[in-house]
């Protein structure tokens, strides 16, 4: 957290965010930016019933791409410009920050935690998506 210190005492007022968000900023088609990405290649984002939005996710599969499935989230958890979910494929956990950046883009980083005893190390991808128009 940035801090700043204000007057000739030892006050720190720590500094508020100036950029507020809709959750329905989050609504649409986004693509990966990397056509060739070997990840999530698509999300579609709805807005719900009772201020929720609906995330769909797919990833990269041949012929078609796989479809992961969706999660439901309340409009109060994307007030700050991020929205935090987990998938429980079976083999691992995958937990995913999605977050609007300034440039209009959505920024998706994915934490992947292996729980099938499989060996593999676990890591971490950021995936860059634009809306589809």
């Amino acid at each position: 957290m940035l801090s700043i210190v204000v007057g000739c005492g030892n006050t720190v007022v720590p500094e508020t965010p100036n950029e507020t968000f809709e959750p329905t900023e989050f609504i649409g088609w986004w693509v990966n930016v990397d056509m060739n990405a070997g990840g999530i290649t698509q999300i579609k984002i709805e807005d719900g019933e009772e201020e929720t939005l609906i995330i769909h996710e797919w990833g990269r599969c041949e012929p078609t791409d796989c479809y992961w499935g969706y999660q439901i989230v309340s409009y109060s958890d994307a007030l700050d410009g991020t929205i935090e979910i987990i998938w429980l494929p079976g083999f691992a956990e995958k937990k995913q920050e999605l977050m609007l950046l300034s440039d209009g883009s959505l920024q998706v980083t994915t934490f992947v935690h292996f729980i099938d005893n499989s060996g593999r190390p676990d890591y971490e991808t950021d995936n860059y998506f634009t809306l589809y128009e």
